[in-house]
C-alpha cells in the first residue's frame, strides 16, 4: 500500500497547523504536491493567512525597480509565485509593459 493512501484528515490537519509547505507534507506522505493539495481542498482547509497584504509599492519596488524574479518575490513575502501574479495583475504592474516602455524611449532615443 502507497504511503499516499494512509493520509488520514487528522494528520494532515496536525502538519497543516504546523505551517508547513505542501512541498514538506508530500515529501512526509511520500506523495506528490497535487494529492496534498487536492486532500486538502477535500478537507477544506486553507493556507490563505488573514490580513496578508503586500503593498503597491513594495511589490513595484522588488518586482519592477529591483528586476526581481515573482519566484524571489514570493519567497521575500512568504507566499506562493501565483499569489504574486495575481497581486501584480490586480495592481496593473507587469514587467512585459514595463520592458516595453524601456525599448521604446531607448528606440525614440537612437
Amino acid at each position: 500500500m502507497n504511503k499516499k493512501d494512509t493520509i488520514t484528515a487528522a494528520e494532515l490537519k496536525k502538519l497543516w497547523k504546523e505551517d508547513k509547505t505542501i512541498k514538506e507534507i508530500a515529501k512526509h506522505f511520500n506523495c506528490h504536491p497535487t494529492t496534498i493539495s487536492k486532500r486538502a481542498r477535500k478537507w477544506r482547509l486553507s493556507k490563505k493567512k488573514k490580513g496578508f497584504k503586500i503593498e503597491k509599492y513594495e511589490l513595484h519596488d522588488l518586482y519592477i525597480v529591483k528586476n526581481k524574479t515573482r519566484k524571489y518575490c514570493a519567497e521575500y513575502f512568504g507566499c506562493s509565485e501565483r499569489t504574486i501574479t495575481e497581486i501584480a495583475k490586480r495592481y496593473g504592474i507587469s514587467k512585459s509593459h514595463t520592458l516595453v516602455t524601456e525599448n521604446l524611449k531607448k528606440f525614440h532615443r537612437d
